[in-house]
């Protein structure tokens, strides 16, 4: 996969880092293993693929395209930040299918994505746009 995934070593400083971290080791009790540049976390069969920071956690089994949208995930918090963390909480104030990070996640991943046909709201549209461009896109 091409992208911006870089060493999770090298971005321990964005508070997002340490907070994936511990939110995987607390959901999984085990410890990550490296994968394509991300801290992976093996959660229980069936659950759903969550990212914070540098951490991936998901079952085994997850799916391609499930993996893809949480590393892009990964990408957006290497682009922004630690200006992601306070984007990412304000975003869930709204409505899913709004969340400019989510969005901006199922653009790159599947741009024929069924939540990108509503289109964006308010100042989301924007905030897409402008992480496209940083993310070099």
């Amino acid at each position: 996969m091409a992208g911006r995934l870089g060493s999770p070593i090298g971005a321990l400083f964005s508070p997002q880092i340490p907070l994936g971290l511990l939110r995987g080791l607390l959901t999984t009790g085990s410890l990550p293993r490296l994968e394509e540049g991300a801290f992976r976390f093996v959660s229980e069969p069936g659950s759903q693929p969550e990212a914070y920071g540098s951490s991936i956690i998901a079952p085994e089994n997850a799916a391609p395209e499930e993996m893809r949208h949480e590393r892009r995930h990964i990408e957006q918090s290497e682009a922004l930040g630690p200006a992601y963390l306070p984007i990412m909480l304000a975003s869930m104030l709204a409505n899913y299918e709004q969340r400019p990070l989510e969005r901006e996640a199922f653009q790159h991943e599947q741009p024929s994505h069924e939540l990108l046909k509503k289109g964006p709201a308010g100042p989301g549209g924007l905030l897409e746009a402008l992480l496209r461009l940083r993310l070099g896109e």
